[in-house]
């Protein structure tokens, strides 16, 4: 529907036709070339010029030149519904192709209600190649089971159960496993939680691993899984896991966890402690050093929640000279500032440590008092 000002065609449209019905032509013409169907709809029908079946084909070709399936699969039904026996049988056919394209069964279901085998096969060869993009792998896997049943193809369960291996998709794999009546191995398993372990970790990700791994007990994952983890869970919640799954984490595995939170500029010591317990000879001496260096840079930043966290970590409270340190980074501060919190912890840091050497001096409560006040100052 390009308009050509100087063709009889042209002449043509705007024959009759009012200045505002020019402009709605004109204005619709430049919609349609820049695919925006439904403002150019609009716009021809305030012009009296009703789009032609024809025309939707045309869009709907366009558009799925673009690759916009979903907005080409619209335009058809417009083009079928619309159009006369041949427009709609044209239309039709192209529904078909592109449900069939575009691996959707559903669709060619509820929509034709007599696919052929050979369509099936076309689907679940795209599916299983992945040629189709399908963010919804769960649609993916229950289009190639309901194509294997529909035509009892063993191959095609087997090739399913493959693809759900390589996945990491463990209700596909498991379901494909009971269609083709066999106990997967314990290196098909292996295989599976090997991916599932590499896709990230959701929270419902994190306890799937963890579950399935422990189910079909797994153990030469248990680290893996773990240390995987471990910067998404934390130290308790690893601790917690390993517990539940009746695993020891070994020495190479606690090292690598403590390199994963150095990456991250966590807090190395509750892992240098584990060693240190465990492995006194060779981590008791770093474990310290990380101690005595993690207080020193909270005490240098003012970091009034860290040096608590250390200093209960060591067993060794905070001094009274350490904690006025700390206050000493807040003051004078405004209230609601991002650093009050911080403050109001040195705050009572101070008093805790002023109550602590007014207990060692034996002072009365009045003379401990004074002693905070003085020592708060």
């Amino acid at each position: 529907m390009a308009i050509t000002a100087n063709t009889e065609a042209a002449r043509d449209r705007f024959h009759k036709k009012t200045a505002e019905q020019i402009a709605a032509l004109v204005l619709g013409d430049d919609y349609a070339r820049h695919r925006d169907i439904d403002q150019a709809k609009r716009c021809y029908a305030m012009a009296g010029v009703p789009v032609t079946p024809e025309q939707y084909l045309t869009w709907a070709e366009q558009a799925e030149q673009l690759g916009w399936e979903g907005s080409a699969h619209t335009l058809y039904q417009m083009a079928r519904d619309a159009g006369d026996t041949t427009v709609a049988a044209r239309a039709q056919g192209e529904l078909r192709r592109l449900c069939v394209q575009g691996g959707d069964l559903f669709r060619l279901e509820n929509e034709f209600h007599n696919p052929t085998s050979e369509e099936f096969r076309t689907i679940a060869a795209h599916h299983l190649s992945k040629r189709v993009a399908f963010t919804d792998s769960d649609e993916r896997f229950r289009i190639l089971e309901r194509i294997a049943t529909l035509l009892r193809d063993r191959k095609l369960l087997w090739a399913t159960f493959r693809l759900a291996m390589r996945e990491g998709h463990w209700i596909a794999f498991e379901t494909m496993a009971g269609r083709l009546t066999r106990v997967p191995t314990r290196r098909e398993r292996l295989t599976l939680a090997r991916v599932m372990i590499r896709q990230g970790w959701s929270n419902d990700n994190r306890r799937r691993v963890i579950t399935y791994l422990k189910t079909h007990r797994l153990r030469e994952l248990y680290g893996e899984a773990l240390i995987d983890s471990c910067t998404f869970l934390g130290w308790n919640q690893i601790r917690k896991w390993a517990k539940w799954l009746h695993y020891s984490l070994t020495e190479q595995d606690l090292i690598r966890i403590r390199d994963e939170y150095r990456a991250k500029h966590y807090h190395t010591f509750p892992i240098l402690a584990e060693l240190a317990r465990r492995f006194p000879k060779r981590w008791r001496s770093e474990y310290h050093t990380e101690l005595r260096d993690a207080r020193a840079r909270a005490l240098k930043n003012g970091d009034a929640h860290g040096a608590e966290y250390v200093a209960r970590a060591a067993h060794r409270p905070l001094t009274l000279e350490e904690c006025r340190q700390l206050l000493s980074h807040h003051l004078p501060t405004h209230s609601g500032s991002p650093e009050r919190e911080s403050r109001e912890i040195a705050e009572r840091l101070v008093r805790e440590a002023a109550e602590r050497l007014a207990k060692q001096l034996g002072t009365t409560h009045a003379t401990q008092h004074r002693l905070v006040i003085a020592h708060a100052g």
